[in-house]
């Protein structure tokens, strides 16, 4: 498991006219546990794999999900 408040975090895109075309974050993995917040407001959070839970919270300008038994989740405080 991978844990914590903030997981990734990316300012690419910032100013760009790109914004959510450019890829700032990518999350490949299979058979993974997530646990935190994954955070680029100017840009694209792509995530990718199977059997893979992450429990938190995706924030970007655009975000591209792809892959098969992929489990999000977010928590409440």
């Amino acid at each position: 498991m991978i844990s914590g408040a903030l997981l990734f975090f990316s300012e690419r895109g910032y100013g760009s006219q790109e914004g959510c075309e450019e890829e700032a974050i990518n999350v490949p993995g299979s058979g993974m546990v997530w646990d935190g917040v994954v955070y680029a407001p100017h840009g694209l959070i792509k995530v990718s794999g199977s059997n893979s839970v992450l429990e938190g919270r995706l924030i970007g300008e655009a975000i591209k999900v792809s892959g098969s038994n992929l489990e999000i989740g977010f928590f409440v405080e």
